[in-house]
C-alpha cells in the first residue's frame, strides 16, 4: 500500500505533464485518495481523485532545501523583481530610464500634479518648443510603469505623426505603430484600433465618419492629443467633427491629456467648450471656469473631495456635493428662463401655426375661433399650449370649458422671435 501524501510534497507520474504540488491530501475509504494540487510551473490548481493503483504509480520528488543552485540566476530574479516596484522607492524611475534631460517646470507638471491624481486629466499649455512631447511620454512611461497604461492612443495633425513615432521610440523606447487610412481599407472586416494596443494617428483621419464607429469600439488608458486647439467648437450647436472626436475619445478613455499652446482665443465660451471635452461636469459653464481661476480649484472636485473626505472620516456626510449639484441645476435653470424668450419654439408648425393665430386675434376669443383658424390642428393641442401661454402670463382667461373667453396680452411679447 503507498505511503500517504502530505502537503508540499511534489510527485511526478503519467498522469501529470507537469511536477505537481500537493496542497490538500484527504484520505477515502478503499486507498483512495483526493488530492489538491498545483502546477510548479503552470500555478494551475487541480482536484484529483485517485485510486490506491494511481498512487502507487506517482513518483515523490526530493524536496530538501539545498545550497547548489545557480547564484546567477536568483541574482537575476531579484533584479527584475526590484525593477517590477522601483517606483514605489524612487518617484523618478521613470525618467531614469527614459533618454532625456527635462527642465524644471516638466518635472513639477508630471510628478507634482499628473500623477497625484488617480485619473489623469490635464490640459498641457505651453508655448510651442516647450517640451510637450517630453511630458506627455515621461507621463506615459511612469503610467505603464505603475501598471496603469495598457492601451495608448495619440492623435496629433498628420504632418507630426512620424515625429511623434520617432521620438517616443529614441527618448522613452516605445515602439508606436503609425495607423493610416489605407491600412485601415486593406485590412476591411478587421478593427485595427483593437489590434494594436500603441496607435499614433492624424485627427483628420480619426474624425472620418467612416473611421468613428469602429474607433468608438476601442477602449484606451491613455489618450493624447496634440494641437489640441483644432478640437474647439465656436458653439454648443455649432461642434464640429473634430470636437466630436474629442468627445467620443473623453468617454472612451480613463486618461486624457490635451496638448496645446494656444488655448484661449478670447472667447470665454469657446474656451468653456474646449475644457468640457477633459471633463464634462467639473466645466459646465463660463460661471464655473471663472469660479475655478479664482479659487485655482474646481468647485465640482472641490465638493466632491470634501463629501468623501466626511464620509471615509465616518460622518458620511454626502450634503456638501448634494447642495452643490442642486445649485449648479437652478443656476442652469435660471439661465434657461432667462434665454427662453430668444429661443424659438420647439414644438414644430403646428404649434407656430397657433402662435400666429393668437396673436392676430384683436379681442376675446374662444377656442373654437383658433379652431377655425388652424385646420388640422387638434383641440387638445390647442388647449395645452394656451394652458402654456396662461402660465408664462402671455394670454389671460375668463370662465371654463369650451366657452371660455381668451384674452391676448400684447404687452408681454410673444414665445418666439
Amino acid at each position: 500500500m503507498p505511503a500517504p501524501l502530505h502537503q508540499d510534497q511534489v510527485v511526478t507520474g503519467r498522469l501529470f505533464n507537469e511536477p505537481m504540488r500537493v496542497e490538500t491530501a484527504v484520505s477515502i475509504s478503499d486507498g483512495t485518495c483526493r488530492l489538491g494540487l498545483v502546477g510548479t510551473r503552470t500555478e494551475k490548481f487541480r482536484c484529483v481523485t485517485l485510486t490506491g493503483a494511481d498512487l502507487a504509480a506517482l513518483s515523490i520528488l526530493q524536496t530538501s532545501r539545498s545550497f547548489g543552485g545557480e547564484g546567477r540566476l536568483l541574482r537575476l530574479g531579484i533584479q527584475a523583481n526590484s525593477l517590477g516596484i522601483a517606483f514605489e522607492f524612487d518617484p523618478y524611475f521613470g525618467l531614469s530610464v527614459s533618454r532625456v534631460d527635462p527642465l524644471p517646470h516638466q518635472l513639477e507638471a508630471i510628478y507634482d500634479n499628473m500623477l497625484r491624481l488617480p485619473r489623469v486629466r490635464f490640459l498641457l499649455a505651453d508655448d510651442a518648443g516647450a517640451g510637450k512631447t517630453i511630458m506627455a511620454g515621461l507621463l506615459l512611461r511612469e503610467l505603464k510603469l505603475r501598471g496603469l497604461v495598457e492601451r495608448t492612443l495619440v492623435v496629433c495633425p498628420a504632418n507630426l505623426t512620424f515625429q511623434w513615432q520617432r521620438e517616443l521610440k529614441e527618448k522613452f523606447d516605445e515602439q508606436f505603430l503609425v495607423m493610416r487610412g489605407f491600412e485601415l481599407r486593406v485590412q476591411y472586416g478587421v478593427n485595427q484600433w483593437l489590434q494594436h494596443s500603441q496607435i499614433i494617428t492624424s485627427l483628420d483621419l480619426a474624425k472620418r465618419e467612416d473611421i468613428l464607429p469602429s474607433l468608438r469600439q476601442a477602449k484606451w488608458d491613455l489618450v493624447i492629443v496634440d494641437e489640441a486647439h483644432r478640437m474647439s467648437a465656436a458653439a454648443e450647436d455649432k461642434k464640429s467633427m473634430r470636437y466630436r472626436l474629442g468627445e467620443l475619445l473623453r468617454d472612451t478613455t480613463d486618461h486624457y491629456v490635451l496638448l496645446t499652446a494656444t488655448p484661449h482665443k478670447g472667447d470665454p465660451l469657446n474656451f468653456t467648450l474646449f475644457l468640457r471635452l477633459l471633463d464634462e461636469d467639473a466645466f459646465a459653464d463660463v460661471r464655473s471656469i471663472r469660479e475655478a481661476m479664482e479659487r485655482r480649484r474646481a468647485p465640482f472636485y472641490e465638493a466632491l473631495e470634501q463629501s468623501s473626505r466626511r464620509w471615509h472620516e465616518g460622518r458620511q456626510d454626502p450634503w456638501p456635493f448634494i447642495n452643490y449639484i442642486l445649485f449648479t441645476l437652478k443656476t442652469a435653470y435660471r439661465e434657461f428662463e432667462d434665454r427662453v424668450g430668444q429661443i424659438a419654439s420647439p414644438r414644430g408648425a403646428k404649434a407656430e401655426m397657433v402662435l400666429a393665430a393668437v396673436r392676430a386675434q384683436t379681442g376675446a376669443f374662444r377656442l373654437t375661433d383658433i379652431e377655425r383658424a388652424c385646420p388640422g390642428v387638434g383641440r387638445e393641442w390647442i388647449r395645452t399650449l394656451l394652458a402654456d401661454l396662461k402660465r408664462s402670463e402671455k394670454v389671460t382667461c375668463q370662465g371654463k370649458g369650451p366657452a371660455a373667453r381668451w384674452h391676448y396680452t400684447r404687452g408681454k411679447g410673444s414665445t418666439s422671435k
